[in-house]
């Protein structure tokens, strides 16, 4: 064999060596396959959520929080709910599933009965029953409820990537949640748009759980309806539902939301608020703040209504960015209202 020949054949080799190793045979490219369809299935877990770490997709969830409950039916993962608090009142469905008692005081062999991998609370479990849910080898995470339209959003969207995981799961929940704020967000556009037009249209307001100075401040869910609403909030400065005595001065809101357990007539004759603006234009609605603290997607048709109540001018428009004749005085005299369940 020349020298020529020789090269040839070198070169030959070298190719069909590249040409193997680029393909990997039929063996080789299969299992490269098999590794990357593996990774995209495991995308999804583990995922963390609340500090803790879900390992893989759960289908037996226990829900130790009427809140939660509602908030899993909304993101429509009901099937894989095994059991729930013994205060879930909706939806109705939910009642059917094995009551395994509260945060408080849980039924731990009903739990154990249920077997459920994940149980999710709104507040801690005391150190004791903690410990023997997770000797049942159940995943505890605790998800307070929120204090903010914000937090609300997060808390669906946490749930979703519990049961679906941190892609698909967050997803979906950022989906159900959009869906579920529409009407708050059609209220914003119509109030900005109103407001923007009217000088002296901005409203004040108040929600009031008890008589006396029981009022929404501004660390509390409530007052936190009343800011995305735009309503200045007397109390937004203070914490934890109490109006300073000392400061009644300054409580004068042109509206007030107050607790279905409150009678108007008693509201009307209380010696607080009977010389308040709010009284005397009769704008006050009457609202069932337990729809707040269950914290549900029912919220949003309450928060509507009130939107609607505070500012009925700017709803009354065919078009949001109208024109609108006239603005919302503090004096005008208005109907009361109320929202219940």
């Amino acid at each position: 064999m020349n020298i020529k020949s020789a090269v040839s054949v070198v070169l030959l080799a070298a190719v069909f060596s590249s040409f193997a190793a680029c393909t990997g045979g039929s063996g080789s490219g299969s299992s490269k396959t098999g590794k990357s369809s593996g990774s995209e299935q495991n995308i999804e877990y583990p995922v963390e959520v609340k500090g803790e770490t879900i390992k893989e997709k759960p289908t037996k969830v226990l829900s130790m929080s009427p809140s939660i409950t509602e908030m899993i039916y909304d993101l429509g993962y009901e099937s894989a709910l095994v059991g729930v608090s013994d205060y879930t009142a909706y939806p109705d469905s939910a009642k059917s599933k094995p009551a395994c008692g509260t945060v408080q005081l849980p039924k731990l062999d009903e739990i154990s009965k249920v077997q459920p991998q994940i149980i999710i609370a709104s507040s801690n479990f005391v150190e004791d029953d903690l410990i023997k849910l997770q000797q049942m080898n159940a995943e505890v995470i605790i998800m307070p409820k929120a204090v903010s339209i914000e937090q609300l959003k997060t808390n669906y969207i946490d749930l979703a990537r519990i049961f679906e995981g941190k892609t698909t799961g967050g997803k979906k929940g950022e989906e159900v949640y959009f869906n579920l704020s529409k009407k708050l967000t059609e209220a914003q556009r119509r109030i900005k748009s109103y407001i923007s037009q009217n000088s002296n249209a901005a409203q004040s307001a108040i929600v009031l759980k008890r008589l006396d100075y029981n009022i929404a401040t501004g660390d509390t869910f409530e007052g936190s309806i009343l800011k995305e609403l735009m309503l200045e909030n007397p109390a937004a400065s203070y914490t934890g539902w109490v109006f300073p005595k000392e400061k009644k001065t300054e409580l004068n809101p042109n509206i007030i939301f107050y607790d279905s357990s409150i009678d108007e007539k008693t509201l009307q004759a209380n010696a607080v608020y009977k010389g308040l603006v709010a009284i005397k234009s009769k704008r006050i609605m009457q609202v069932d703040l337990s729809l707040f603290d269950q914290q549900g997607g029912r919220i949003f048709d309450a928060i509507y209504q009130m939107a609607v109540f505070a500012y009925p001018k700017a709803f009354e428009q065919a078009d949001a960015g109208a024109s609108s004749s006239a603005s919302v005085s503090s004096s005008a005299s208005a109907p009361s209202s109320s929202i219940s369940r």
